[in-house]
């Protein structure tokens, strides 16, 4: 898990690298009438520089990632994206599943205020020089136990919430002793579900402005 997770976080690398600015929870497009829609996830914009350009090549960024014509690449397990052993590797309609989430979203907290959670919002696209609080105290990719998601699936991110496995679409791995986490300064860590909760919401905002 800890290999699957520093590929992920050399592929976040690598896009910002190249984009100045690391991909949003979703890619948004156009549907029918004209309204901006969430069309695929964070995970497919990192596939290049993760070694699947093929893959990457035969999906229609401007269709939904479950439409017909993006179904035979969104099928295809991403090794990278899962964990071998874990089942189910597939979802019912054959769709390649994913056993990582991004951590993200926002929140209020005390003193702060308004804080962003990991890497992900629906704010636009961050940018390293956001992480007021320093890349190895964000968490900003973790391991899921629930709720698995298609690795295309637009809006794949969670937050801490009531701690590890201890909510569905929360953080947590499969025995319910943890979850893995990579940080943004590459490294990757297991944290117990006895870790408290506090700890875990300090490590999830990139501005929070918390004393260690």
């Amino acid at each position: 898990i800890h290999s699957r997770l520093r590929r992920i976080g050399q592929g976040l690398d690598q896009f910002h690298a190249q984009q100045g600015h690391f991909p949003e929870a979703s890619i948004r497009g156009r549907d029918a009438h004209g309204d901006s829609v969430p069309m695929h996830g964070w995970m497919t914009p990192l596939l290049p520089s993760m070694g699947h350009e093929a893959v990457y090549r035969r999906i229609d960024l401007k269709q939904p990632f479950d439409a017909p014509a993006n179904m035979a690449a969104m099928q295809q397990p991403i090794p990278e994206f899962s964990l071998p052993h874990r089942k189910p590797a597939r979802s019912p309609r054959g769709f390649g599943l994913t056993h990582f989430a991004g951590v993200g979203g926002q929140d209020i907290r005390e003193p702060a205020g308004l804080v962003h959670l990991g890497l992900f919002n629906d704010q636009g696209p961050v940018k390293l020089e956001q992480f007021t609080d320093g890349l190895s105290q964000t968490i900003i990719v973790g391991e899921i136990r629930d709720s698995l998601p298609p690795w295309g699936e637009p809006g794949n991110v969670r937050s801490i919430g009531e701690g590890l496995n201890r909510q569905f679409r929360g953080f947590g791995n499969a025995n319910g002793s943890g979850a893995t986490f990579l940080h943004g300064d590459g490294s990757v860590k297991f944290y117990s579900s006895k870790t408290d909760r506090r700890v875990l919401q300090r490590l999830e905002t990139r501005d929070g402005g918390e004393q260690e």
